[in-house]
Parts: structure tokens; sequence; C-alpha cells
């Protein structure tokens, strides 16, 4: 365990347990007219992770979000309940808070088309949200 109080980024992958998709292209037959409003719902399998984390380990779900610069930049850093707060931590940057629940970070390996939803207190536990 080390940076944050989770596993190394290289070590992220073995921790991950759930898998989610979400798609960056907003469907035809949408009622969200702009891809800011689309990229809203990519917070629903977040939650969707977080809650399954929950659930499984009778204690409480995720609360932090690793991520790409480009994947924060185009989608994530418009998200409604978005705070900023930036911070150095090691590899890590230190963006802000999700919906005053998920603690997000920039780490420069992490692929453009991943989101990892990670429970940092206690046993390390993650998800990944997969970006088509």
């Amino acid at each position: 365990m080390k940076d944050l109080g989770f596993v190394e980024f290289s070590e992220i992958e073995k921790v991950i347990s759930y898998n989610i998709t979400w798609s960056h292209t907003i469907p035809q037959e949408s009622e969200y007219e702009t891809q800011e409003d689309w990229n809203q719902t990519i917070l629903t399998r977040i939650n969707q992770i977080s809650a399954q984390m929950s659930k499984d380990t009778q204690v409480n779900g995720a609360t932090t979000v690793v991520c790409s610069s480009d994947t924060f930049y185009n989608i994530l850093k418009d998200l409604m309940f978005f705070y900023k707060d930036e911070e150095q931590f090691g590899d890590y940057q230190k963006m802000g808070l999700i919906n005053n629940r998920f603690t997000t970070y920039l780490h420069k390996d992490c692929p453009d088309d991943k989101v990892y939803v990670l429970k940092t207190n206690g046993e390390p536990l993650g998800g990944v949200v997969t970006i088509s």
C-alpha cells in the first residue's frame, strides 16, 4: 500500500472486481442534446460500481476515482457536482471531488479509456468504467 492509501498504480488492475462500460457517444434516440449533458451519465456508472462494492463488503463503497488527464479534461471536469481542489501526491495529481464523494486523481499511466473507481479504506477494492 503506497501513495494515497491504496495500491500503487501498477497494481490497480489486481484489485479490480467490477467492470462496466459507458459509451462516450450520445445514443441517436436520446433526450440528451449536448455532449456535456451526456457526459453527466458517466456518474451513474461510477455510482453503480460504488453501490455494488458497498453491497458486497457490507461496509461502504468507493471513495476514489483515478483517470488520465485526457479523460478528466474531456469528460469528468464538467460534471455538475465537481468541486476543484488540486494537490500533488507523488505520482497522483488530485483534481477535486465528484458529488462530494469521490476524490478524483489523475495518473500519467492511466489509459484514456478507463476510469478506475476504488475503495481505498480497508482492503483495496476496485472497479473500472471502460469508455467505448
